[in-house]
C-alpha cells in the first residue's frame, strides 16, 4: 500500500459503559515500514504501525492494537489523531475491565456465600487486579486525549472521550462539563448532537443513582 493511500476504516464495536454511543472514528492510511533513522523513516514506520494497529482493532484484538498505537505514538508523538485515536481505545479497554471487575467482585461474594473461601480470595486478587488496569488505562486515555484536546478543539468527540474518562474515574461534574462542551461543538450535527444529548441524559441519571448509593 502506498504512503498516500487510506487502509480500512476501523469497526465500530460495543462498548460497555454509562456513556457508551456510536460516534465516528478517527482513522488515517499507512505504509511499508523502515527503521526509524530520520525523521521521514520515523513517519512511515509509525504509519505502517498504525495500519497495523487498525488491522488488529478490525480482528477483535484490541491489546494489540493499543500496544501499536502505543508504538507508533512513540515514533510521533506530535500526531494529534493518532493520539486520539490511542486515547479512544484505552478508553475502550477500560470500560471492558471495569465491567470484568464488577463481574469478578460479584463471583467473589457468590463464592463467599458458598463457603469457598479460596475461591472467593482469588476472584477479589482479580477484580482488584483488574480495578489497577482500569485506572491506568483512563490515566493514559486522558493524557491522549487533552493532547488531542489541544490540537483539535473543534471536534466533538475528543470531548465525548474525556467525559467518559471522568465517568471511569467517578468524576461526574467534569464529565457533564465535557460533555456539554461536546454537544456544544457538534452543533446541529443531527445523529452526533442527538447521541450526545442522551448521553448527557444518561450520565445524570447514573450519577443521581451513584449519589443515592444505587447501581443505574
Amino acid at each position: 500500500m502506498g504512503c498516500g493511500r487510506r487502509g480500512p476504516r476501523p469497526a465500530k464495536r460495543p462498548v460497555a459503559g454509562a456513556l457508551a454511543v456510536g460516534l465516528s472514528v478517527v482513522w488515517l492510511g499507512a505504509c511499508s515500514s523502515a527503521p526509524p533513522t530520520d525523521p521521514v523513516e520515523r513517519a512511515r514506520q509509525s504509519k505502517q504501525l498504525y495500519q497495523e494497529g487498525v488491522n488488529l482493532f478490525n480482528a477483535g484484538e484490541l491489546d494489540g492494537a493499543i500496544a501499536r498505537l502505543n508504538d507508533a505514538a512513540r515514533l510521533q508523538p506530535t500526531w494529534s489523531l493518532l493520539r486520539y485515536d490511542l486515547g479512544r481505545l484505552l478508553v475502550v479497554r477500560a470500560q471492558r475491565s471495569s465491567v470484568a471487575s464488577l463481574q469478578a467482585e460479584m463471583r467473589a461474594r457468590t463464592a463467599r456465600q458458598e463457603g469457598q473461601a479460596k475461591e472467593a480470595e482469588r476472584l477479589l486478587e482479580e477484580s482488584r487486579t483488574l480495578h489497577e488496569r482500569t485506572l491506568a488505562d483512563l490515566r493514559a486515555a486522558q493524557g491522549h486525549l487533552l493532547y488531542a484536546l489541544d490540537r483539535m478543539p473543534w471536534e466533538p468527540n475528543v470531548y465525548y472521550y474525556l467525559a467518559q474518562v471522568h465517568v471511569g474515574l467517578g468524576e461526574f461534574a467534569r464529565a457533564k462539563s465535557y460533555l456539554e462542551e461536546a454537544i456544544d461543538k457538534a452543533g446541529q450535527h443531527g445523529a452526533m448532537s442527538h447521541n450526545l444529548e442522551q448521553a448527557l441524559r444518561r450520565l445524570e441519571q447514573y450519577a443521581q443513582a451513584q449519589e443515592r448509593g444505587l447501581r443505574p
